[in-house]
Formats: structure tokens, sequence, C-alpha cells
């Protein structure tokens, strides 16, 4: 499975980075944000259908709560009635399911491909030069440039003040939390709405 998961994933996410490294400036960090950014437009795609359907099932809320009182406790009628709904309204409750777990699995093998770029010493003999196909392959003695601004991002983002023993974040770990932070608030009414349509589902099993 580890074989298949690298072959399909790992390798492919590996030589797609380090392609953007070596065409466009030889920088590691330049090269995870503008890959990164490659990522998300290409992965777009699959977040559309569920973030679609979740708003239809937003906007037909009020429609769903008459069919509840029309029907009482008879929930068998009720579900007849909410799967016509959506069927009228092109609705798929499952939708965006496969394509989130597969994005899962993206970012799975993107921190792989990472940590693996960003602990290589010795490229040549390294795990990196393994993964990569041969044209993009690293000769001996060359070594990735992981210098990127202020820091080199092979080594954690700290800075240290004098007289205290332990580090500071950096700038881009603080950047890194208050993007987490937005990517949060902006996912939550989504992730909260389809709980509820979860629990909806499940209760008039």
């Amino acid at each position: 499975m580890g074989n298949i998961f690298t072959t399909i994933l790992v390798q492919p996410l590996t030589n797609g980075l380090i392609l953007f490294y070596k065409y466009l400036g030889q920088n590691l960090g330049v090269a995870i944000i503008l890959f990164s950014i490659f990522l998300i437009f290409v992965l777009r795609p699959l977040t559309k259908p569920y973030l679609e359907s979740m708003k239809k099932i937003k906007d037909i809320g009020p429609q769903v709560e008459k069919l509840k009182k029309k029907f009482g406790s008879d929930k068998l009628k009720f579900s007849q009635a909410q799967a016509e709904l959506y069927k009228q309204n092109k609705i798929n409750p499952t939708a965006g399911c496969l394509p989130y777990i597969l994005q899962f699995l993206v970012l799975i093998a993107l921190f792989q491909v990472f940590t693996v770029a960003l602990s290589e010493q010795e490229i040549t003999s390294g795990k990196l030069n393994q993964l990569l196909y041969a044209p993009l392959k690293f000769s001996d003695g060359q070594a990735l440039n992981t210098k990127f601004i202020y820091m080199n991002i092979s080594k954690p983002d700290t800075f240290n003040i004098p007289g205290i023993s332990f580090g500071f974040p950096g700038l881009f770990l603080i950047l890194a939390t208050f993007a987490q932070f937005l990517s949060v608030k902006i996912t939550t009414p989504y992730i909260k709405a389809e709980e509820k349509i979860a629990k909806k589902t499940k209760g008039n099993l």
C-alpha cells in the first residue's frame, strides 16, 4: 500500500516541486509557494460541486422545514418528499465526499514531499533523488537552495531573545497560524451545515 501511495502521489508531487524549483529561480521557498498555489488551482474544481451542493441545501432549508411540519412523525413520507425536493433542485447530499478524501490524500503526500525535500543533506545519495524521474535528478555535488528571505526553511522558523532559553515563533509561523485561523472561519459554516444534514438524514432512517 505504501509503495502504491508513493508511486501514485508522493513521487509525482515530488517531481512537480523540483520542476518548479529548477525552472523558477532554484529557490526551494519560492518553489514551495508557487507549487502550492498551482495545486490549489488544480484541486479547486474538486471542491466546487460540494460547495454548490451545500449552498443549494441551505437555500431550500425553509422548504425542508415545511415538509417536516407537514409529515410530522411520518419519517418515511418525509424522507421520500425530501428526496424528491432534492431531485427537483438537482442536489446530491453526498457530493464532494470523494473529492475531499482525494484532497486529504494529496495533503498527506505533500507533507511527505516537503519533509523529504527539507531534510536532505546529501541529495544524490538521499531519498529525494531516488524519487525523481531521470531528467530531474540532481548530479553529484548539487544542493537545494533552502534560503528564503531571512531564514533557512530547512530549520525551524524561530528567533531568540538574549537571556531567554527558548525560541519565539518567527514571522512565517505567525502568518501560517493566522491563515489557518481564517481557513477555519471560512469553512466552519459549511462543516456545520454538513453535520446538520447528516444528523437529519440519520434521524429519518
